[in-house]
């Protein structure tokens, strides 16, 4: 064996050293790579390698040297240097020699040799190098940059070698003192990491390994403990570094007696639950998990359950749902026996949390038959993430080879069908996986049984029937969300049971399908999936405006069909040409997707005619551009759709089958650029746009556009002249054109990349010409569509080049970015400053972005940045009377700044030292004396604090050790401004705004004291602004253990400023400044902040106390102080400690509106009377409130005590007194101001809100003073505030829901005697109108909500109201079939309780609060008849399948058709819906017994029809072939034809005597060979 290591590893010498010479070769990588395996086998078996030569040593060295090499090969390189001089070499090196020389190293090489060093330490005894590599490697820690990940990797094999060795270690050592100690700097340097996204795992791992350290040496060691507590104690449950420390620790300490010191620790986990920023949930999942999976089953059920429990029922629907979804999932890992005993709990309780529940089924390997029932109902649920968590237990839970029962089809058909318009994505994800999964089972099953010769012919014939099924819903009028969800099932059966894919194994992962294609041959054609109806199914989906659908209805084209017959390819070319003309964005694309496809239909059958090509599209580009540029506004001759089918056509064109050359094609993009740039940016035609390097304002292309139109003779209809629908046209056809030529340019460059047959000079030419080309697009156009398409293909561009091995090639981008750069460092006048330089930005970032290793100090990222930091630095000469309009390349170079910031992936390789620069550039430039780089500037600091402080809790210590120059900056920054004199220089609000965002580090007390000094001088700064940033910053230099101290220092420091004469009491913490009054307001302030972290943190109930008995003694100051801002800073303090009020007596004074006169320009006057108001009757106790409640009545809520006071107390009495019983006389007594304040709304209008709110509590009682009244006052409600809404929008929301409440309790108690009806119909008015889809979301959520709430006693009043009945109609089918979800899932309440009340669900099981939508109409629809009249309600379904004119106006053509809004809507399943409630309607009879029958003439409907299908075929470009047509078919005649079906359909149930009719049946069959469907 020695023989072979040796003679493998001469191989690997010699082979690494003749491939040295090209590093970034694949080959010379897995060569070193073995090399370095090699030599460690030869380590650990003891075997004495012979020494190489020294030329591979010096290459060996050299390649640590090499700046080109990754450092993970430069540290491959130094292991194998360091092996090598000290076990291999005759005359070896000591560990002790090569580690002085690697001390005097450079930085990276210093990393990749001590990787060696550790290789070489012994595992068998104490080594003194293990203490220098440990002080070598706490020195790098120390230094935070770009190479950091491999610093802490360092750390991390460092560690590794201590534990191998922990007990051979001597005490005392530096190893312990320094580094293994909870304490030590290394474990504050930890600490700092552990949101750091680069190194968080191996932060993770380090702190783990420290822990089996500390175990290994001494098993009852208490420092993991210790290191818990700190953490327990030192950080906020809002910083994610907390939960990720207390999961690492979580396996090496006792937490149970952790938790008898801090019980609050587990609930206090359920912030996370609770948290804006996912990052914190994720933490807190893994801390959970980490509980569920160490804790004991006895401990986990005293300490854990409760609180998950609490977190699965908690009323914030967010905290269910993610307890739910994350850390329920976690109990997979704990004993099944707490399994049992939670779902125990979760039945027990009154309402069944269904999610939970079945969420905690998918985690049990057995299920009873209750939870089968349960599970089978919860398929009928509203909440999507029930069903879909149902039906994957019931479709799962059997072997994946069991035999696929017929009950498994029968729930797939259905369950699929009723939820394929779930516009929830992760729904839609999860069936998908789901389906999938399931037609995996399937294939797998079938293949099992055919080797066995079992049955296979029913699961083949199922197959294709839901195939069938699914392809029959691939309509014109099939929503978007259906469209997708359908070709994603389809897809997958074409993977699994086409014949024609041979990929099936990839979705099949880790088994054998070597019989899938005898499976297929015996199932024959009942897998033919190719035949002409699924052609033209799929073929309608190209035609659609979505890009998805049309994407993924090409690609099931492309990948399982064959080429179809030439007639109908040519139909398929005829349209895409004719939509390509259209000026519609989402025409043209579906041309030009269309024109792809025939393409590749050229390519793979040579038969295909015709033949799709390059040369012809130039040929009809050149000729429509020509016409295009006589006149731009010319109908048909749209150029963009035809540049983007020629872009289609190069990518699935070969450049030996290239029939252009490359000259002409880029010649074509320069000129179509050429032309547009010059109308967007130039109003001289002949200018040379190449030449041109600035993007006009928005003024100079209006110029340049009426000069185009200028030449032609406007568009006149009625005496007007439609200017803005010209410009309209101009605009969207150039920018479309920009768009395109930017993806053609990309794949005129990949061809040419690709073409080994030019030279490399002409390569290099024709490559920089296509980047010049969009180059000039990004520098000169401002359309943001526009930008983004240029932007991302000069990204593709720049990969390509980069990916290319020639050098001059690669180095292009580069060229083009210095080229740039140079132009904004030389040139003055490069941009506007109003510009926002949105292409430039892209420019920047889309090149540096292409390039792989932007974290290297070579990289143009690094580059880039540095030049743009000076070229913003560099001084502006304001003497030369410069105005806002000026043209300088500061702004500019600012904002590219900006751009390089937000990008999350930049970010990351961003240089630290930068970052340092960029953020000391955004503070420094808050003060330029120029607007437009002010701006810039706080557009750059927003991007700057993301990225600083990122969307948790980061600490002070972590933001100075990786910026470590921002310390003294901030620092010199607030020294400034001490003086107070200038209250914005000096740049202080952007250093607060940072400062304010960070949590404290408990560590440094030197840092925190420095900064406290300061942040404390400034709480008496001039500016209010100012002050309270200073009072947040405060917090993040205060420890969290010493807030109740600084907090009740904080409180005599009030006291003694407050007092008039100067003290002789020292202050604690604050400065008196020059003025008192700001002095005190600032530690007010302070105050404030503090006590509200102690909100956050855990005190006692005593801590509490005593800052409560000292904010007490600010009562004085608030009473006698005339500074109403010092006032109301108490009075808001008082409001966060609970039981601080005042008395009513306060008030007297201000009774008087003439003495309230001479304070109302007193700043915070009216928000004090407001506060103080409320603290009164909120937080005063019940008795004294309702011993004075004649006094605050009469004090409080009467007029001439100020609208201020008034309002505050009617939302303190609405909170407190609302609900009280009918009977209270304290409410009763509120009621007679309600209704007043009602009465008297146009006097006072602003006290209507807090009056319906309080009137939605107390409901009808709080408005009947007499039936009149009541009357008067519902009156009010549906005339003046709904219908009218002369009150606005915010109060019309509010009265929707309080009429409904009124109303239905006035219909519940009889409270109307008279004209109920007419309430009733006239709230079911507004109702319908309020849910148009015209109408705001918020307005139309309030329809859906009134509807929750008094649908039902509409409804029982709907039976003989024709008015009632059709707007009661009406407003459910508008709402249930809302774009918004919130909407449709309050109508689903309603019909869910009103099909409740007809049909119960199954005896003992929880009933279902929410029903599908689906299955809700579904049930509507058979029960229609107990609410509805035939009489009434037929007649109004015939109205909504009533369609509009077919020729419609078009004179004014649409340039940009807006996608269709509602993506849930879909208009032939409301067609069905429709028929069905029909037929449930006819089967009953009417109150006398007669059958119903439609007043209708026959006759004149069959007449209509005949129009109407004649028309239709007149306007269809192919009148005959009517199956040829079935997909140019458009939406609109797809609805018209529908409709009309189902009208005939109901005429033909209503009127049996029609089907006689030969004429009728005869429109019956030509509408059903049109639509593909019978309504019947």
């Amino acid at each position: 064996m020695e023989a072979d290591v040796q003679k493998k590893y001469n191989h690997l010498v010699v082979v690494t050293t003749n491939l040295s010479s090209d590093v970034q070769s694949e080959a010379f990588h897995v060569a070193i790579r073995d090399l370095l395996k090699t030599i460690q086998i030869s380590k650990k078996q003891g075997f004495l390698l012979a020494s190489p030569s020294a030329n591979f040593l010096d290459m060996i060295d050299s390649l640590i040297q090499n700046t080109e090499l990754s450092i993970d090969l430069a540290i491959v390189a130094g292991r194998v240097n360091c092996l090598t001089k000290v076990f291999i070499q005759n005359n070896p090196s000591s560990v002790e020699q090569l580690t002085v020389h690697t001390l005097q190293a450079a930085e990276v090489p210093k990393i990749c040799l001590l990787f060696g060093i550790i290789d070489c330490l012994p595992n068998d005894r104490w080594d003194v190098a293990v203490a220098i590599v440990a002080e070598e490697i706490v020195q790098l820690l120390l230094n935070f940059n770009s190479v950091y990940f491999y610093k802490m990797k360092l750390f991390h094999t460092w560690l590794e070698h201590v534990k191998k060795i922990v007990n051979l270690i001597p005490n005392p050592s530096p190893v312990w003192g320094q580094i293994l100690l909870p304490q030590s700097r290394v474990m504050e340097l930890i600490d700092l990491h552990w949101e750091t996204s680069q190194i968080r795992n191996l932060t993770g791992q380090c702190l783990a390994t420290i822990c089996d350290i500390w175990r290994t040496s001494e098993s009852t060691s208490q420092y993991a403990n210790v290191v818990a507590k700190i953490t327990l104690t030192n950080l906020t449950w809002q910083s994610q570094s907390k939960y990720l420390i207390l999961a690492t620790l979580v396996p090496f300490i006792h937490f149970k007696e952790l938790l008898f010191e801090y019980p609050d620790t587990i609930y206090a986990m359920t912030v996370s639950l609770t948290s804006n920023p996912k990052c914190l949930l994720a933490a807190g999942t893994a801390l959970f998990k980490a509980l569920a999976k160490h804790l004991t089953p006895e401990d986990w059920e005293d300490y854990c359950q409760s609180v998950l429990l609490e977190a699965l029922n908690h009323v914030n629907p967010d905290t269910q749902r993610n307890a739910a979804n994350h850390w329920l999932p976690c109990m997979i890992l704990a004993s099944p026996v707490l399994l049992m005993e939670l779902k125990q709990r979760l039945r027990k309780t009154d309402r069944l949390n269904w999610l939970a529940y079945v969420s905690l089924l998918k985690l049990m390997d057995q299920l009873d038959e209750n939870d089968i029932l349960l599970t089978q109902q919860a398929l009928h649920h509203g909440d999507e993430d029930v069903r879909v968590a149902a039906f994957g237990i019931l479709l799962h839970k059997t072997q994946k080879t069991e035999i696929v029962r017929p009950e498994d089809w029968i729930l797939v058909k259905k369950f699929v069908f009723r939820n394929l318009r779930c516009d929830n994505s992760l729904f839609k994800f999860k069936l998908l996986s789901t389906i999938r999964f399931f037609l995996i089972r399937v294939l797998k099953s079938c293949l099992s049984r055919m080797k066995t010769k079992g049955a296979i012919d029913e699961d083949i014939e199922n197959v294709r029937q839901v195939y069938d099924h699914l392809l029959k819903c691939l309509t014109p009028s099939s929503c978007y969300q259906k469209k997708i969800t359908l070709l994603g099932i389809l897809c997958d059966i074409h993977h699994l049971f086409g014949a024609s894919d041979t990929k099936a194994e990839n979705l099949v992962r880790g088994s054998s399908l070597t019989n899938r294609n005898e499976l297929i041959t015996l199932a024959g054609e009942r897998w033919n999936f190719t035949v002409k109806e699924s052609l033209e199914r799929y073929t309608i989906c190209l035609m659609d405006d979505n890009a998805d659908v049309r994407q993924q209805a090409a690609q099931l084209l492309q990948n399982f069909f064959p080429c179809p017959p030439s007639s109908y390819v040519q139909l398929i070319f005829n349209q895409g040409l004719a939509l390509c003309d259209s000026s519609s964005f989402q025409r043209s694309e579906c041309g030009l997707v269309a024109l792809h496809l025939v393409s590749h239909w050229s390519l793979t059958n040579t038969s295909v005619i015709p033949r799709l090509t390059a040369e012809f599209l130039v040929g009809d580009i050149y000729k429509r551009f020509h016409q295009l540029k006589l006149d731009w506004m010319a109908s048909g001759q749209a150029v963009h759709g035809f540049i983007g089918a020629l872009a289609k056509v190069l990518h699935v064109t070969n450049h030996q089958n290239l029939t252009v050359s490359y000259t002409e094609l880029i010649a074509l993009t320069e000129m179509v650029i050429c032309s547009v740039l010059d109308i967007l940016s130039s109003k001289s035609i002949g200018s040379s746009v190449l030449n041109q390097v600035i993007a006009r304002p928005f003024e100079g292309k209006s110029l340049s556009i009426d000069d185009r139109m200028c030449r032609n003779v406007p568009v006149v209809k009625n005496g007007i002249v439609f200017d803005d629908l010209q410009h309209e046209l101009i605009l969207t056809r150039a920018w479309l054109t920009l768009k395109e030529s930017s993806n053609l340019t990309v794949q005129i460059t990949t061809l040419l990349l690709n073409d080994e047959r030019l030279s490399k000079k002409e390569r290099v030419r024709l490559v920089e010409q296509c980047i010049q080309i969009v180059y000039q697009i990004l520098l000169r156009c401002r359309r943001e569509d526009v930008v983004e398409a240029s932007g991302d293909a000069m990204g593709l561009l720049c990969k390509k080049c980069f990916l290319s091995q020639e050098n001059v090639i690669r180095a292009i981008p580069g060229k083009l970015l210095r080229n740039f750069l140079e132009r904004l460092e030389n040139l003055k006048l490069l941009t506007s400053a109003t510009l926002s330089s949105t292409g430039m930005t892209c420019l920047v970032t889309k090149i540096v972005s292409s390039q792989s290793g932007k974290s290297q100090l070579d990289s143009l990222l690094t580059m880039a940045t540095r030049r743009l930091i000076r070229v913003a630095e560099r001084p502006v000469d304001t003497t030369e009377g410069l105005n806002d309009a000026c043209n300088i390349s500061q702004p500019v170079a600012i904002h590219v700044l900006k751009s390089l910031v937000q990008d999350a992936l930049l970010n990351v390789d961003l240089q630290p030292g930068l970052m340092e620069l960029i953020a000391k550039l955004s503070v420094n430039s808050f003060s330029h004396p120029l607007w437009f780089i002010r701006h810039a500037a706080v557009q750059l600091h927003g991007a700057v604090i993301a990225s600083l402080v990122g969307s948790s809790s980061k600490t002070t210590a972590n933001l100075f050790h990786k910026l470590p120059g921002l310390e003294t900056f901030f620092l010199d920054k607030l020294a400034r401004q001490t003086d107070g004199r200038h209250i914005f220089a000096g740049n202080l609000i952007p250093v607060l705004s940072i400062l304010s965002r960070l949590s404290p580090d408990f560590r440094n007390e030197d840092r925190n004291s420095r900064f406290k000094f300061h942040l404390m001088t400034l709480l008496g700064h001039p500016a209010i602004h100012v002050r309270q940033l200073v009072a947040q910053s405060l917090l993040a230099f205060v420890p969290l253990p010493k807030t109740k101290w600084i907090t009740m220092q904080l409180c005599e420091d009030a006291l003694t400023l407050a007092s008039r004469s100067i003290s002789a009491t020292p202050l604690h913490l604050c400065v008196r400044g020059d003025s008192g009054t700001n002095s005190l307001h600032g530690c007010l302030l302070a105050i404030h902040e503090f006590i509200n972290r102690c909100r956050e943190i855990a005190i006692s109930v005593q801590d509490w106390e005593m800052i409560r008995n000292s904010v007490a003694t600010f009562v004085p100051i608030e009473k006698h102080h005339p500074s109403f801002y010092i006032k109301l800073t108490i009075l808001k303090i008082f409001k966060m400690l609970k039981g601080m009020a005042g008395t009513p007596e306060f008030f007297r004074i201000y009774r008087d509106e003439s003495v309230r006169q001479l304070y109302y320009h007193h700043p915070g006057f009216s928000e004090w009377l407001g506060i103080t108001t409320e603290l009164v009757l909120s937080e005063g106790s019940l008795n004294s409130v309702l011993e004075a409640h004649s006094l605050a009545i009469q004090e409080f809520l009467a007029f001439y005590s100020g609208l201020e006071v008034v309002e505050a107390a009617m939302r303190s009495l609405t909170n407190r007194f609302a609900r009280f019983s009918r009977s209270s006389v304290m409410a009763n007594h509120i009621n007679s101001y309600i209704t007043y304040f009602i009465s008297h709304w146009q006097t006072h209008p602003s006290l209507v809100p807090v009056s319906l709110d309080f009137i939605q509590i107390r409901g009808a009682s709080a408005l009947q003073e007499s039936e009149t009244s009541l009357r008067e006052h519902i009156d009010f409600f549906l005339n003046t505030c709904m219908e009218a809404r002369h009150l606005g929008s915010a109060i019309a929301l509010l009265a929707f829901p309080t009429a409904s409440i009124v109303i239905k309790e006035a219909f519940a108690k009889g409270l109307l005697v008279d004209n109920v009806d007419d309430v009733a119909v006239r709230l079911s008015r507004c109702l319908l109108n309020a849910s148009q889809p015209e109408e705001s979301l918020p307005f139309r959520s309030s329809a859906a909500v009134s509807l929750k709430t008094i649908g039902k006693a509409l409804v029982e009043k709907a039976m003989g109201n024709a008015e009632l009945t059709r707007n009661l109609f009406l407003l459910i089918m508008c709402l249930i079939y809302d774009e918004a979800k919130e909407v449709r899932t309050e109508t689903t309440f309603f019909l869910t309780e009103l099909v409740s009340s007809i049909k119960s669900g199954p005896h003992g099981h929880p009933p279902l609060l929410q029903m599908n939508p689906e299955e809700c109409l579904e049930e509507f629809a058979s029960q229609v008849h107990h609410w509805f009249s035939k009489q009434h309600l037929i007649p109004v379904v015939i109205e909504m399948l009533t369609d509009p004119d077919l020729e419609k106006n078009d004179e004014v053509k649409v340039l940009y058709e807006c996608e269709t809004q509602n993506v849930f809507n879909e208009e032939l399943e409301s067609i069905f819906l429709l028929i069905k409630i029909v037929k449930s309607l006819l089967g009953t009879t009417g109150s006398d017994g007669n059958p119903f029958v439609l007043d209708v003439d026959v006759k004149k409907v069959i007449e209509g029809a005949d129009r109407t299908i004649s028309s239709i075929r007149s306007f269809a470009s192919c009148k005959e072939d009517t199956a040829g047509w079935f997909f140019i078919m458009s939406k609109r005649i797809y609805s018209v034809l529908s409709r009309l079906s189902a009208r005939l359909s109901i005429l033909a149930m209503c009127c049996p005597s029609c089907k006689a009719d030969g004429r009728f049946v005869e429109l019956q069959s030509a509408i059903h060979s049109l639509i593909r469907y019978k309504m019947l």
